[in-house]
């Protein structure tokens, strides 16, 4: 994809920002190194917490390869931001996944709440109450301030563009490459059978 852009917008101007879990191989991180890619890395903080949601296909950790992916980048100078989805879990816990992403020098965090739709409706995760999320994240702003982090919501994104999602599905020019090297408009697409480019 990156050499497709490349040759076809070449006399243009774009900007490249991959959003994975964060399980990759050395070498795919040598790739997005020399081709100085933003990155975005969606996971679940604690190695517990992580491992539990978010195992790899064969049901191994799957923390311990995020964390050094997230080292990689953070000692390699690369554009990198850390998206957290909450959980009703994790709510109350905000402060502590500040902590341990500054611990690990991340100056860039994204915390958004699960969304009880398209996949996540059928997980065993729930979404927390808006309420608590709301009060927890202007405490974390605080802290995040104090530790020189930039934290984040979606819902700021769209201050001046309101939005009922935080989904980039039709709003940017944006293409998605799935597993299995096919390419979607919106990463929920899993399927072979579901609508595809």
């Amino acid at each position: 994809i990156y050499d497709y852009i490349e040759n076809v917008y070449a006399d243009r101007e774009y900007r490249m920002h991959l959003i994975t879990n964060g399980v990759f191989s050395h070498e795919t991180f040598k790739i997005l190194k020399e081709i100085n890619i933003a990155v975005t890395i969606s996971c679940d903080w604690y190695p517990e917490i992580q491992d539990k949601n978010r195992p790899l296909k064969d049901w191994n950790n799957s923390s311990i390869i995020v964390e050094n992916n997230i080292k990689n980048f953070i000692n390699a100078w690369l554009p990198l931001q850390v998206m957290v989805i909450i959980t009703d879990q994790t709510v109350n816990k905000m402060w502590k996944i500040i902590k341990y992403f500054h611990s690990l020098w991340v100056t860039r965090i994204r915390i958004e709440p699960l969304i009880s739709e398209w996949r996540a409706s059928y997980c065993s995760l729930n979404p927390p109450d808006w309420r608590i999320f709301a009060d927890n994240f202007m405490n974390a702003i605080q802290l995040a301030k104090e530790l020189g982090i930039t934290l984040t919501h979606s819902s700021l994104f769209y201050i001046a563009s309101p939005t009922y999602t935080f989904c980039s599905c039709g709003r940017w020019n944006n293409l998605t490459l799935l597993p299995d090297w096919r390419v979607a408009l919106c990463h929920e697409i899993n399927a072979a059978n579901e609508y595809q480019i």
